[in-house]
């Protein structure tokens, strides 16, 4: 909601035979839900992945083969129109305001094959400069992990922890080997990271158990991590099994604690 009006964005399927045709719209939205602005056929053929609304402008990512991020100028409401845009490899589920003038976007890489289609790869965290609405760019960018890697965070924005004024980024990550196809977990837990408006770089790693580590025959205990939080100088983790204290300034393990199975909780608020 800005000064009463609400943007929506919207897919809806291309008026021709082919079903997996589709288009990407915006819509301004006045205080009785009456369409007042709109800004259609975006991408033909792409699908949004995420948006971000910022004063008056808004930060849109589809995606099919590569990861185009419109700048939206929402500034007249009944005009909405794109400043610029850039292309990169891969996508961004989510987008995150570093501050004014910089977002930080959480997705997947990928590789355009072509024909052939896209390969979708590891974890991508980037950093993008929109100071420049007609040329956004991407800063930074870091890759973690093979195919098959995933995080909370993608999906679960709660799951994202930022601070600015500690430079802070903390995801709940599990990722798979970069060499090999085989899809297994080799590392679980929370991974932190330095951000400033010019650079992301990877600070350290708050190992959990991996899948294989927590089952048996009989039973099996997710250790997947769910939230994460700080206080003062410590980072908190926590999983349905397990709540970890860490150092923030090297992420090493202050103390860790199993959580009784009569007390554990499969989500977190």
């Amino acid at each position: 909601m800005m000064d009463e009006r609400m943007m929506v964005t919207s897919i809806a399927p291309m008026p021709t035979p082919e079903a997996s045709k589709s288009i990407n719209n915006v819509y301004v939205l006045d205080g009785s839900l009456k369409t007042i602005g709109q800004l259609e056929n975006l991408a033909p053929g792409e699908r949004i992945y995420s948006v971000r609304f910022m004063g008056d402008r808004a930060y849109l990512v589809t995606f099919r083969q590569t990861d185009p991020l419109f700048v939206i100028d929402l500034s007249q409401p009944e005009k909405p129109v794109v400043l610029g845009q850039i292309k990169i490899p891969g996508f961004s589920n989510y987008l995150h305001p570093y501050d004014d003038h910089t977002l930080i976007g959480l997705g997947k890489e990928a590789v355009d094959k072509g024909d052939q289609g896209v390969d979708v790869l590891g974890l991508k965290v980037s950093l993008f400069d929109v100071s420049l609405p007609t040329e956004p760019k991407e800063l930074s960018s870091i890759i973690l992990g093979g195919r098959g890697s995933d995080s909370l965070a993608l999906f679960d924005y709660k799951a994202f922890l930022f601070n600015k004024d500690k430079n802070l980024l903390v995801i709940p990550a599990s990722l798979t080997s970069k060499a090999v196809d085989n899809y297994q977990t080799e590392f679980q837990g929370s991974i932190v990271f330095t951000v400033t408006n010019q650079l992301i770089a990877e600070k350290g790693r708050i190992a959990f158990k991996l899948p294989n580590e927590m089952s048996s025959q009989t039973s099996y205990v997710d250790d997947t991590v769910r939230r994460n939080l700080f206080i003062g100088d410590v980072i908190y983790s926590v999983s349905p099994a397990t709540l970890k204290a860490s150092q923030m300034t090297n992420s090493a393990l202050i103390k860790s604690l199993l959580i009784p199975s009569s007390i554990r909780v499969d989500t977190a608020v």
